[in-house]
């Protein structure tokens, strides 16, 4: 696994793992407003979720105690694909097709994972 960051394979892999729960959330009610993200994450100890910043075009929101990557070390690269995939699935059932980037995480060497999602 490329020097303990994840390949091409298994980021894409994590990443549509992460969608298809979103999707199942959302489906099955877990998810209903983005409110409730809070709630969920919380509740399937997936971290802590603090929206950032919110318009039209952009949302930017922070996650901290993350189950991938809380209290790892400076690899140098993000590595939290399966959350990136899930708040990107669930965010596109609740607002609409979007774009999602993490800018920040405990593996970049940061205290928690920001992820900044477009949408289109």
């Amino acid at each position: 696994m490329e020097k303990f960051g994840l390949n091409s394979v298994a980021q894409t892999y994590h990443f549509h793992a992460g969608r298809s729960l979103g999707a199942e959330m959302t489906k099955e009610k877990v998810v209903r407003t983005v409110d409730d993200i809070f709630r969920a994450f919380f509740k399937y100890k997936l971290g802590l979720v603090d929206i950032v910043k919110e318009n039209t075009n952009t949302t930017v929101i922070n996650i901290y105690e993350y189950i991938s990557c809380s209290g790892l070390l400076n690899i140098g690269k993000p590595v939290c694909f399966f959350e990136a995939g899930v708040l990107s699935s669930i965010l596109e059932h609740l607002i609409g097709r979007n774009t999602i980037k993490e800018v920040d995480c405990w593996a970049l060497g940061g205290t928690k994972c920001t992820f900044e999602i477009y949408f289109s």
